[in-house]
């Protein structure tokens, strides 16, 4: 069997992006088993992966080795069970030290492949293109040759299906709304988010009539504590109660989620859920949803000239963030109908 480590231990966003390494390794290796450094934050994702053995943790990403005992401990477990293969997803220099210094046979460094083209990949191709060496040293009848790994996306397990229901209550059909999103502190505005008059409306449409499950983390549910919304046993505010694989199990269980350009929207492009993704200031096709012919991801764009801006003095300088503003609920509504009209169709 296969020995497998995969370092990527960024953001969730970032890992869930990884995941489409595995997958295509799991493709081509059915057998082989796969550990991971990731972090902490992270390792949900894997919970229950059977494809997973083994997840390290780094509190410390960026410490030395000789300084870091976590990763001092993952070279001895690879000195007492070395690695068919490495393959190291981060840039920084002390990541790149540590995958030398794993024992293993073989080793795949994202830095030794660049893309190189003027139009800027989607993070999911960057994180593939180590892929098409180890491709190169294959046979040409070999099980990874005969994979087309352009189309292989993001791949990733939430709890099993019957532990949710049992443990939120949940009825066979809902809608995942997930408003929050991650913002930095150094600007005033939250540029990615959609506005919160939106989302109310948004859930007032539907309440008389759907389930509505919310999302996020605790920050979000005070924040939709405090939301003028109707007194309704549809609308199930579990911001802040779930764990990282009970969230991927309520979005991989959705007729349809709708987010921002958030963890939500990556997780929801890798369980194949339809997904509405309102995208703002970021450029989708660097960082939205990774979109595959398994998976139902409709990106909502304003399409302003300005657009994208992310981390530009536009950006900076914006504040009344159109782009979000110009997402109409009405439009929202419409793509919701068109998902749940379809999910009706297929019962």
């Amino acid at each position: 069997m296969l020995r497998i480590l995969i370092i990527r231990s960024g953001a969730l966003g970032d890992t869930i992006f990884a995941s489409a390494v595995m997958e295509v390794l799991h493709q081509a290796y059915p057998q082989a088993s796969f550990d991971w450094i990731v972090s902490s934050k992270s390792i949900g994702l894997f919970e229950h992966d059977p494809r997973v053995t083994q997840c390290f943790s780094l509190k410390h990403r960026k410490l030395p080795i000789f300084i870091s005992l976590e990763k001092q401990a993952i070279i001895r477990h690879s000195k007492q069970q070395p690695y068919d293969l490495v393959v190291n997803l981060e840039h920084h220099p002390t990541f790149c030290a540590l995958a030398k210094a794993i024992q293993t046979r073989a080793r795949l460094e994202i830095n030794d492949h660049p893309i190189t083209s003027n139009k800027v990949p989607h993070a999911v191709e960057t994180m593939k293109q180590p892929l098409y060496a180890l491709l190169r040293n294959e046979s040409s009848a070999s099980s990874l040759n005969q994979l087309n790994i352009a189309d292989i996306g993001p791949r990733i397990m939430g709890e099993p299906l019957a532990k949710i229901e049992a443990k939120f209550k949940l009825p066979k059909h809902y809608i995942v709304l997930c408003p929050g999103n991650s913002h930095s502190k150094k600007s005033k505005i939250n540029h990615r988010a959609w506005p919160e008059a939106h989302w109310i409306q948004l859930i007032k449409e539907f309440a008389s009539s759907q389930t509505i499950v919310l999302l996020g983390s605790q920050a979000d549910r005070q924040q939709i504590e405090l939301w003028d919304l109707p007194k309704s046993s549809s609308i199930l505010n579990l911001a802040g109660k779930t764990n990282l694989s009970e969230l991927v199990a309520l979005i991989e269980h959705a007729v349809v989620a709708v987010t921002t350009d958030s963890g939500p929207t990556h997780i929801a492009s890798a369980v194949q859920t339809p997904n509405i993704a309102l995208i703002g200031p970021t450029d989708p096709d660097s960082t939205g949803p990774y979109q595959t012919q398994d998976n139902h991801s409709q990106i909502l764009l304003s399409n302003l000239d300005c657009q994208p801006c992310y981390g530009t003095d536009i950006q900076r300088q914006c504040t009344n963030n159109e782009c979000m503003n110009q997402l109409t609920p009405e439009l929202v509504k419409h793509t919701i109908n068109k998902y749940l009209h379809a999910s009706m169709s297929e019962q």
